[in-house]
């Protein structure tokens, strides 16, 4: 998945030649030239379309940032407050943004940030959180891999460390090795630098590019039989569900 690349724009470069890396990949696969993206083809729904095939329709995906009636905030712990809450499968979903922190970290602080996980009454009268996972409603390809395929190891890598939870599908468990890396997370800290506030990878190209190269090691990794971190043996059933990559 390419933030931005219309197929067009693949033919044009692919004829110019000016892609070659990505008309080497492109020549290993299948290319759809009249597939069409959802209305709203944003991260979250036009990512639910590759990993689902639904829509935002199908998938109760619409965007990154949801508004849900029937949900109470993640500080309401018992469920007794006004209903009605934003939900953003974002940055703001992990822990780094517990009570407006900073993005310090390349993995988001590692775990969920409590404020920004809702709450719903269950079936038994519980008040209990509602993670990004819960939100999808149908399958994705990494819960139908692991449901009919026998020792099969599934791995994504993503743009936002928590919010992306939801391809992990309704189960929660899809990805064996999720590797959470956020992108709005401030450049210089999340490498252990002195940088100013606010200056996170989507600045500029460059920064971009860094955090790009991250992805492009964590699939060398993963080809090489080592989990995203390059550490652990995928085939000895190594992996974290909150990964940390090296920088």
């Amino acid at each position: 998945s390419i933030d931005g690349l219309h197929q067009q724009d693949l033919a044009a470069c692919i004829a110019a030649g000016t892609c070659p890396n990505i008309a080497s990949l492109a020549n290993t696969g299948v290319t759809y030239t009249g597939a069409n993206t959802p209305g709203l083809s944003d991260s979250v729904p036009g990512l639910a379309a590759l990993v689902t095939g639904g829509s935002p329709k199908s998938t109760g995906l619409f965007y990154d940032d949801i508004y849900d009636r029937h949900l109470y905030a993640g500080t309401d712990a018992t469920c007794t407050g006004a209903q009605g809450v934003e939900v953003l499968l974002q940055e703001q979903a992990g822990e780094d943004a517990f009570n407006g922190g900073a993005l310090a970290h390349l993995d988001g602080g590692g775990d969920f940030n409590p404020q920004q996980i809702p709450r719903m009454k269950n079936a038994a009268g519980s008040c209990v959180p509602v993670y990004p996972h819960n939100f999808i409603q149908t399958n994705t390809i990494f819960e139908v891999v692991r449901q009919n395929i026998a020792g099969a190891y599934t791995a994504w890598a993503d743009k936002h460390a928590w919010g992306t939870d939801w391809v992990n599908g309704p189960s929660g468990t899809g990805v064996m090795d999720l590797a959470r890396t956020e992108i709005n997370s401030d450049f210089n800290t999340a490498r252990g630098l002195a940088s100013p506030a606010g200056y996170d990878f989507t600045k500029t190209p460059t920064e971009t590019k860094v955090f790009d190269h991250f992805h492009t090691q964590i699939i060398l990794n993963q080809i090489d039989g080592l989990d995203s971190t390059g550490v652990v043996s995928a085939a000895a059933g190594g992996s974290l569900k909150s990964n940390k990559i090296p920088v």
